[in-house]
């Protein structure tokens, strides 16, 4: 039978005279795990030492500061009683009867064996105030972390730091926000489960930074998925568009010049693989594409020419959202055009071709 903690839901909502800090709760919670069947429980401040070293601190003095400090706000805050009228100056070794009154109040039952399983304050709170709003609402917990930051009584910058370690030891788990239409930086508000979530329930964002997730750089070198893309889904378009640019990229014809177009799926390829697994052509579009400009660039007319290109490329591809540029679903905002030939140089582009070699060894 699975043993339940009760947690009243006013001792963690913000902005409540009740509100008690990472350190109180934690308090609250060991205390709450040893009341005996008649909710007492004995024990002294030595023990309470020893049961908080690691998690209140190292240094038994700071240990003492802060367990202090969290009596003091659980009496103030809380139905515990402490039976010694005059606990403050009494000695370590003198016994503390604890007593927990019955308490009908809206409450949070948290599992005893996740509290024995996170032996650290932050950790703790962030489990109990996500399960106590998935008891209450939706299955989750949609927060900013502007809120998280008055929840755990800090910056929001040290909030959204403690919420990433929580998601990453899987104290907790996040349904990322989906990025907001016409913004490359502005999401929704994540969700948050104490649960697995089923990936049919995923948002498109949290599938799209799992991907990146599972591509990151391994022992220093990036691989690729040899899956070719004409047979990925929804990337046919981008598929033609790096043979097209390959193809460009490859024709080492002295009269051929790389228009525009081809830039852009270099750039699109650059860019993901940053954080995606490529595909073979992905992969050999790049390696074409920095060889041909390296070759362009050695004229320095023919640079001024190439860098703006790259330059106009990436401008353009820095538009697309980071949940596009992982799946390339939007291809409609880069257009495919028919290759620029010499026919259709502008004049400086010809002159370049006309009176200089800009073409080495490969």
């Amino acid at each position: 039978m699975e043993i339940f903690i009760k947690v009243q839901n006013r001792l963690i909502t913000e902005n409540s005279e009740s509100h008690l800090s990472v350190n109180g709760l934690y308090l609250y919670v060991l205390i709450n795990s040893q009341l005996n069947i008649n909710k007492t429980f004995s024990t002294n401040r030595d023990v309470l030492i020893q049961q908080l070293e690691g998690i209140y601190g190292s240094k038994r003095s700071t240990i003492v500061t802060k367990l202090n400090g969290a009596l003091e706000e659980l009496l103030e805050k809380t139905p515990l009683i402490v039976e010694n009228s005059d606990w403050k100056n009494s000695s370590s070794k003198d016994l503390l009867a604890f007593r927990m009154p019955e308490n009908t109040e809206n409450h949070t039952q948290v599992p005893f064996e996740v509290i024995e399983s996170l032996n650290n304050v932050d950790m703790l709170y962030i489990y109990v105030c996500v399960a106590r709003w998935v008891n209450k609402d939706k299955g989750f917990f949609k927060c900013p972390y502007t809120r998280w930051a008055e929840l755990l009584q800090c910056s929001e910058r040290t909030a959204k730091s403690k919420i990433k370690e929580a998601v990453s030891k899987k104290v907790i788990f996040v349904n990322r926000g989906n990025y907001i239409e016409g913004s490359s930086k502005q999401q929704e508000v994540n969700e948050y489960h104490i649960k697995p979530i089923p990936q049919g329930s995923k948002t498109l964002a949290s599938i799209s930074y799992e991907k990146a997730a599972n591509s990151k750089y391994m022992d220093g070198i990036m691989g690729y998925d040899s899956t070719p893309l004409s047979e990925r889904k929804g990337m046919q378009e981008y598929a033609y568009q790096v043979d097209e640019a390959i193809r460009a990229f490859e024709n080492m014809d002295k009269k051929f010049f790389p228009n525009d177009e081809p830039y852009y799926p270099v750039a699109i390829a650059a860019r993901r693989k940053k954080t995606h697994l490529l595909a073979p052509e992905e992969e050999k579009l790049l390696d074409v594409a920095q060889r041909r400009i390296k070759i362009l660039s050695t004229n320095p007319k023919l640079k001024t020419i190439v860098d703006d290109k790259v330059e106009k490329a990436n401008r353009k591809v820095s538009q697309i959202s980071k949940t596009d540029i992982l799946f390339v679903t939007h291809q409609d905002k880069i257009k495919q055009k028919s290759p620029k030939n010499q026919s259709n140089m502008n004049t400086f582009e010809k002159a370049c071709l006309e009176h200089e070699d800009p073409f080495g060894e490969d």
